[in-house]
């Protein structure tokens, strides 16, 4: 359970830097 949570917790890091950066450009 331990590594299912750190990988999950890293992946949503992940896709929040992705959209984060898409929306720079965006804008």
């Amino acid at each position: 359970i331990s590594k299912e949570l750190g990988f999950g917790v890293e992946y949503w890091a992940l896709e929040r830097h992705l959209c984060n950066s898409l929306t720079l450009k965006k804008n």
